[in-house]
């Protein structure tokens, strides 16, 4: 069943990384301290295609400002990524990204333009400098946006698929979190839940944009802040549904620092790999992690980041998460023609009555399936979840949400027994790196799990 999914171009999907290698500089407080030479090299940006990366997140290593273009930082980053053999570089122009962090519209009386055409005058000058390099492939908008600043960004946004359509518009969104950080990111009215759809509406609405985007970063030590953690994803799924847009993430593969306390931990090659499967699950469409480089400012309202804690160290050499996210990307990539035809659909879970801590799962709310009658786990607990393809054939993703930290739990296998309506004899399993083929004994299926581990199903009737 699985093989008629063909291969598809990776380049239909971004893989990128916040914090690309930069000048070698990293900002304390208001000290600079240049640790290394110049990484924006041919030879770092190989390393960074190595790792599995197919587009550069340019960000502040190569920011433009209407300077002299020919001698800028923006045409060495271009020129460089380009003979590395990236051909896709999403660029920060100071003064597109300064546009769409401002309240309330840019165009009418009293605001900065008069009118469309002048928007996309002023646009396409801003563009007009780099556009036809054949690296270029996007702009970068104000990160993390207030729901005040969509009308400006979708003026904004349309402006420059007016000029270039082909443009790659790249913002990033907030998550789900509690009403202490964003009461005032949220537009007003209603729960926490309903309070984050009109967010994520109200940006589809102002921009017309074909995706969501946003960060969320699970492997804290502080276990409260993985609390909503799964129901964001499962927020976020059910909008890119409704609206039919692409699901896109950008994952933690970084350390960091609340003054001298750990907050967020870099993730173990396992909890890499769940973070991978768990996102599969929900269609995602477009990967990218954060940091690759570590953090170009290391002090940030207080948020301080280890040297040691990013895909690469300050001198741009390759630590332990290097291997880790490589290994995560192999696996996005190898699923990715099945999954890239797939959508999501919904999500239900199990908890078994002797489960440990399983906050997140409490936030959840239950879909119907299609095709499974009923699931349950015997350990700790299970999520579920249903895609579907364009011919409506089914395809789902069991995985285990036990914390691999439990020391106790690491080695012991849930299962988790699977009934499916009973048309279906067969079904592919993916799990480990491959697919097998299983017969279903009266369309019953149990898998075993690991904490942490996942497969996917695609059960169908005939051999």
């Amino acid at each position: 069943m699985f093989e008629k999914y063909v291969i598809i171009n990776e380049n239909c999907v971004d893989i990128y990384a916040y914090s690309p290698p930069t000048n070698g500089t990293i900002q304390h407080g208001d000290e600079y301290i240049q640790y290394s030479d110049d990484l924006r090299t041919v030879e770092s940006y190989k390393t960074y295609l190595e790792c599995g990366f197919n587009t550069l997140f340019a960000q502040m290593s190569g920011r433009y400002a209407g300077e002299e273009f020919n001698s800028s930082d923006t045409k060495l980053v271009l020129d460089n990524a380009y003979k590395a053999g990236i051909k896709k570089v999403i660029l920060l122009d100071d003064r597109i990204g300064q546009l769409s962090h401002t309240r309330d519209g840019l165009i009418g009386k009293g605001k900065k333009f008069k009118n469309e055409a002048e928007l996309d005058a002023y646009v396409a000058s801003c563009l007009a400098p780099y556009k036809d390099h054949p690296a270029f492939y996007g702009v970068q908008f104000w990160d993390e946006p207030h729901y005040f600043y969509f009308k400006s960004m979708g003026e904004l946004y349309r402006s420059i698929k007016r000029v270039i359509p082909e443009t790659c518009v790249q913002a990033n969104l907030l998550p789900l979190d509690t009403l202490r950080w964003m009461d005032e990111r949220y537009p007003k009215g209603g729960t926490l839940i309903e309070r984050r759809e009109k967010y994520l509406n109200m940006w589809l609405d102002e921009t017309g944009a074909d995706y969501i985007l946003y960060d969320d970063y699970p492997f804290s030590t502080c276990r409260d802040n993985k609390i909503y953690y799964l129901r964001c994803l499962q927020n976020t799924a059910k909008v890119c549904k409704e609206r039919k847009v692409k699901f896109c993430f950008v994952a933690q593969s970084f350390a960091m620092y609340i003054g001298k306390n750990l907050y967020y931990y870099s993730p173990s090659e396992k909890e890499m790999m769940f973070q991978i499967h768990l996102l599969m699950g929900f269609g995602l469409k477009n990967l990218s992690f954060y940091t690759y480089y570590p953090h170009g400012c290391s002090s940030l309202q207080g948020e301080n980041y280890p040297l040691d804690g990013s895909i690469v160290n300050e001198k741009g050499e390759k630590t332990i998460h290097y291997e880790r996210v490589q290994k995560a990307i192999n696996e996005f990539k190898r699923l990715l023609p099945v999954i890239y035809n797939f959508n999501y659909v919904g999500s239900s879970y199990d908890v078994a009555s002797f489960a440990t801590w399983l906050k997140p799962l409490d936030f959840c709310v239950h879909d119907e399936m299609h095709d499974i009658i009923s699931f349950s786990t015997d350990r700790e607990g299970v999520l579920v979840n249903e895609l579907e393809d364009k011919d409506e054939n089914h395809l789902y993703r069991v995985i285990n949400v036990t914390d691999t930290n439990v020391v106790d739990l690491q080695n012991i296998s849930q299962n988790t027994t699977i009934l499916f309506n009973n048309q279906f004899k067969f079904a592919d399993i993916y799990k480990d790196g491959k697919w097998t083929k299983t017969e279903l004994k009266d369309s019953k299926l149990v898998v075993s799990l690991l904490p942490g581990e996942a497969c996917y199903i695609l059960p169908y009737e005939e051999n």
